[in-house]
C-alpha cells in the first residue's frame, strides 16, 4: 500500500471520508462496547474492527495489546497495492493517528511518518500506550 493511500477520521466522519478518498479497506478502533457495522461501500473481508479503550494504565482489561497492533500489521501487510485504507477512532485524534503512525513507520522513517500524520490529521495526539506498543513492534522487527 502506497504511503499516500492511508487517511485518518473520526468516526462521524467515516461516510464522507470513505467516499471522498475512494476508499478500499477500513480499519476501526472503537471502545468496547461500541459496535461498527461495516459501511456498505466497503466489500467483505475489508473492515477490521478492534475494541479497545484510551486508557493511560496498561494493567486495565480494556486497555490495548500487543496483541492488537500485531494484528493490524498483519491485516494491513496482506493488502493488495492498490488499496486505499481510511482508519479511524472515535475522535480521530489518539488511537487512530497512533496506528497510523505505526503503519506508516513500515515505509518510512519515523520522523516523516508523524509529518504525514500531522498533515493528514492536524490534531493528532497519538495516543502514548498504543505509541509505546508500537515502538516496541517496530523494534522487535
Amino acid at each position: 500500500m502506497p504511503f499516500d493511500a492511508l487517511t485518518i477520521c473520526a468516526k462521524n466522519q467515516v461516510r464522507k471520508t470513505l467516499k471522498r478518498f475512494e476508499a478500499t479497506h477500513l480499519i476501526s478502533l472503537v471502545d468496547p462496547d461500541d459496535r461498527m457495522p461495516r459501511p456498505h461501500r466497503i466489500a467483505q473481508g475489508n473492515h477490521l474492527v478492534m475494541h479497545f479503550d484510551d486508557v493511560d494504565d496498561p494493567a486495565l482489561p480494556d486497555a490495548p495489546r500487543k496483541e492488537h497492533i500485531d494484528r493490524a500489521f498483519k491485516w494491513v501487510a496482506r493488502l493488495p497495492e492498490t488499496a486505499r485504507l481510511v482508519v479511524h477512532c472515535t475522535a480521530g485524534i489518539s488511537r487512530s493517528t497512533a496506528l497510523a503512525y505505526g503503519l506508516l513507520c513500515h515505509q518510512m522513517n519515523n520522523d516523516e511518518a508523524m509529518t504525514y500524520v500531522q498533515r493528514v490529521r492536524p490534531e493528532a495526539n497519538p495516543y502514548k500506550l498504543m505509541m509505546e506498543l508500537i515502538e516496541a513492534n517496530l523494534q522487535s522487527a
